[in-house]
């Protein structure tokens, strides 16, 4: 496994001295901020670290999300994803993965 940067040390050492009520509340209160530009940033690097295509999103610019709330639960175009019709199978309708942290038992 690689080293942590000093930067990744330090974002971790942070969570822990923080209590966690206030960061949840700080970033509430940041995803419900409407500061134009500074939002759009915001959202272009997210979408740029975690490669998210906008070109699934009913608003494809990211100068059409007011906060950043709005582009985290923005609509999909009706033909971005399809559902597996699969009886057996678990679809989670999200932008991310579910991963086991146990082993999984019948």
């Amino acid at each position: 496994m690689d080293k942590l940067t000093y930067w990744q040390r330090l974002t971790v050492a942070f969570q822990y001295v923080m209590p966690q009520l206030y960061l949840t509340q700080l970033a509430d209160w940041f995803a419900k901020q409407e500061w134009s530009s500074i939002t759009h940033f915001v959202i272009q690097l997210f979408a740029k670290k975690y490669n998210v295509d906008m070109s699934e999103a009913q608003k494809e610019h990211f100068s059409d999300y007011k906060s950043f709330n709005q582009f985290f639960i923005r609509e999909l175009k009706e033909e971005a994803r399809k559902i597996n019709e699969n009886p057996t199978a678990l679809c989670l309708p999200a932008d991310a993965q579910a991963q086991p942290s146990h082993h999984l038992v019948h």
